[in-house]
């Protein structure tokens, strides 16, 4: 399956203020989820104020984070993705969170809404991709999968074999399938992020993880946050800024 990916950039936003109290832009960095760089920004009165902002939202992201692993198990979440993707064909119905039970359905939406185009099934080809990979870098092994790999991988690829049912339970029917959310879980981790800064009070944020951007603004704010669509084939031009 390929896949283009468009980067987005984030671009300077002006700073404004609230008609009270001047508010100031602060931005962080994590290293430590999603396997990406991920940029918060925040307009806050002070720097004590904006730490909290982002220390809320580097421990929702690293929750979520654990929660969509599919190659590690954590003990504080032992009914992850991993845990689900383990019992594949095992047994009972697995009882998930909340964000899990959310995603994977989400998942299965845009299965539908792009026919077929974005696959969270795709996990045992996806996989030999990886493995592929981690040989390259810690190996120096280069080589990419043959195609007979990719075509008996691409057996255990049916999106039905992942059934939600109720009070957040989820079953993968047959084994071998897997679910891999590389495709969605940053876009809703990031919407998640900001959802965490609107209810701490912050309405002027802009997420960005790893190209994944997602942004608020107050009705106070002059000017808008600006993201640059970064051109896939050169990728030092911007297409388009929204």
């Amino acid at each position: 399956m390929k896949k283009t990916v468009l980067a987005f950039l984030l671009c300077l936003l002006i700073a404004g203020c609230d008609g009270r109290t001047k508010m100031q832009k602060y931005d962080t960095q994590f290293f430590d989820v999603f396997d990406t760089v991920s940029s918060v920004s925040v307009y806050a009165e002070n720097e004590s104020r904006a730490k909290e902002y982002t220390n809320a939202v580097h421990e929702r992201l690293l929750y979520l984070h654990k929660q969509f692993d599919r190659y590690n198990d954590y003990e504080d979440q032992p009914n992850n993705l991993k845990k689900l993707n383990d019992t594949a064909g095992k047994g009972e119905p697995l009882t998930i969170s909340k964000e899990l039970y959310e995603i994977l359905k989400r998942g299965k939406d845009m299965y539908d809404l792009t026919d077929g185009k974005i696959n969270i099934a795709m996990g045992s080809v996806l996989e030999i991709w990886h493995r592929y990979r981690d040989n390259a870098l810690e190996n120096g092994v280069i080589a990419i999968p043959t195609a007979e790999e990719l075509e008996a991988a691409s057996k255990y690829t049916d999106i039905e074999e992942l059934q939600l049912g109720e009070n957040f339970s989820a079953y993968i029917a047959k084994e071998g399938v897997s679910v891999d959310l590389g495709s969605v879980a940053k876009g809703y981790a990031a919407s998640e992020a900001v959802k965490t800064l609107r209810s701490m009070g912050c309405d002027s944020a802009l997420v960005n993880l790893g190209g994944n951007v997602v942004c608020c603004r107050s009705a106070s704010m002059d000017k808008s946050w600006r993201v640059g669509v970064q051109d896939p084939q050169k990728t030092d031009d911007i297409l388009e800024v929204v």
